[in-house]
């Protein structure tokens, strides 16, 4: 399965032709001729870590080209709480908990982007981290201990291909809903699998950026 999902995206950038310049079309007016534009976005999604329901917020940096293509670099980090089931720290047999982020090169091919709503099909290509660290409460505050917060840590490999629709709200805003899946390989962790990072996502992202043409 991870193999066809893989297969269909490269060949959506692959195969995907180029569009013509046209009138865009947004929810509150205002048109122009587009061809290629710098854009940011902030990433909020819902995912899985260790089989429980996560948090990841991200952000990206997206040259489009040609009003269909776009390379840029992303970033993701897990913003909720997740404990290590069967671990305990050697510091004093407390609870540990799992911190993780990722980011890498970011691919996207966009649909007709001038049309109000449009699709994309886009994909990250790149490595994260994951930490084991000790986390205490203090005045319901939380905080990691100062000498020993970091019991195990490594590196892994993400592919993270998916889809999604997107509404031009102004020439400088687009929204958008999307979704796809987390393939993680390489992580070397004693109570966590790549299995457990790995898992579907669904979310939104707010672009911001000059979406007409000058």
């Amino acid at each position: 399965m991870k193999k066809i999902v893989a297969f269909i995206v490269i060949a959506a950038f692959c195969i995907a032709p180029a569009l013509k310049a046209e009138e865009m079309e947004t929810l509150f007016g205002g048109s122009g001729k587009f061809t290629s534009s710098l854009y940011g976005a902030v990433d909020v999604r819902g995912t899985t870590i260790n089989s429980n329901s996560a948090l990841a917020v991200g952000g990206r940096g997206v040259w489009v080209i040609n009003n269909t293509f776009g390379i840029g670099i992303q970033g993701f980090g897990i913003t909720s709480n997740h404990n290590v089931p069967g671990y305990r720290t050697t510091f004093d047999s407390s609870q540990a908990y799992l911190r993780t982020g990722y980011g890498g090169l970011f691919l996207e091919y966009i649909n007709n982007s001038n049309s109000l709503v449009h699709f994309n099909i886009h994909a990250l290509i790149g490595g994260g981290g994951a930490v084991y660290t000790n986390s205490r409460f203090d005045n319901h505050d939380r905080y990691y201990d100062g000498d020993r917060w970091h019991y195990e840590s490594s590196a892994y490999f993400v592919f993270e291909p998916g889809a999604g629709v997107e509404f031009n709200i102004t020439t400088f805003f687009k929204l958008g809903v999307n979704g796809g899946y987390r393939i993680v390989s390489g992580l070397d962790l004693p109570n966590t699998s790549n299995k457990d990072l790995s898992g579907a996502f669904g979310g939104l992202t707010f672009k911001f950026g000059n979406f007409k043409n000058n």
